[in-house]
């Protein structure tokens, strides 16, 4: 499974193997959109469902 990361004008892809962790793909595709904030010392993510 493909996705797109976004940061601004920053775009990137990344690949997710369902066969090699199923349970975190899932558990990543079920809490989609992911949002995130981010300042010089650290990230920040959010998400409608807790992982």
């Amino acid at each position: 499974m493909r996705l797109k990361i976004r940061a601004g004008e920053v775009e990137c892809g990344v690949e997710l193997y369902e066969e090699w962790a199923p349970e975190t793909v899932r558990a990543i595709v079920n809490s989609l959109p992911i949002k995130s904030t981010a300042s010089r010392w650290g990230m920040r993510f959010t998400s409608p469902r807790m992982l």
